[in-house]
């Protein structure tokens, strides 16, 4: 999980420092058909269902078109979603795993503070 996290903060850092505009890629997209007069195509991309294989696939239909711009509303990249997709079950049974072991703790610090408590109350008496 923690190596996920880091590999998505890199992606992240990577993409913002070669590719600075690419956080306002569908602003500059939209700027394409200000002023354009006449009829013109363009393409939304969603979520590519975890396959860079089905997004090659869009790119080289979409190269084959004749758009005047395109908008991606789906995640920052496909690797990303790759891996979030591939590895959902490892990341839940982690999560699932994390969340008994938050409750066990919780459970052992009760009967911690129980038992002391009751140890507190002998010794009273």
């Amino acid at each position: 999980m923690i190596l996920l996290l880091i590999a998505v903060v890199l992606i992240k850092v990577h993409s913002l420092r070669n590719f600075p505009d690419i956080s306002d890629w569908n602003f500059y997209q939209i700027k394409e058909i200000q002023g354009y007069k006449g009829a013109f195509s363009f393409a939304v991309f969603g979520d590519n269902k975890n396959s860079i294989t089905t997004f090659n696939n869009l790119i080289k239909r979409l190269n084959a078109e004749d758009i005047l711009f395109a908008i991606d509303i789906g995640p920052d990249f496909a690797l990303i979603d790759r891996l979030i997709h591939d590895v959902w079950i490892y990341i839940y049974s982690f999560f699932v795993l994390h969340y008994l072991n938050i409750i066990l703790l919780i459970l052992l610090v009760y009967l911690l503070l129980t038992l002391r408590e009751f140890r507190q109350r002998r010794i009273e008496r």
